[in-house]
């Protein structure tokens, strides 16, 4: 079920993962159905994990925002890896890593 923390303008939800783990995340969006439509993926996708060994598949661009994020606190120069994706972009859009 999706929800508001009061530090947070977007929707969070609450999820067991693969791992048998239970993660409160971050949607990253403001739109309540967008939040709760990312929950049931990611609740799939852990159930097909932990149940068949499936692993998720991910496009080049969810991979590149997500590293982008992960790392722009510690990143030296966050400009040039924006820089190296946008090179990469024409080449690797929408293909599945």
């Amino acid at each position: 079920m999706a929800y508001r923390r009061k530090d947070s303008p977007y929707w969070w939800v609450k999820y067991t993962d693969a791992s048998g783990k239970r993660t409160d995340r971050s949607t990253g969006t403001t739109d309540r159905k967008e939040a709760q439509a990312l929950e049931a993926k990611w609740r799939l996708e852990a159930h097909q994990m932990r149940q068949w060994g499936v692993q998720p598949e991910h496009t080049f661009d969810e991979l590149m925002v997500a590293y982008l994020k992960a790392t722009s606190d510690t990143m030296r120069d966050p400009e040039r890896a924006t820089y190296a994706i946008q090179r990469l972009r024409p080449f690797f859009t929408g293909r599945v890593m």
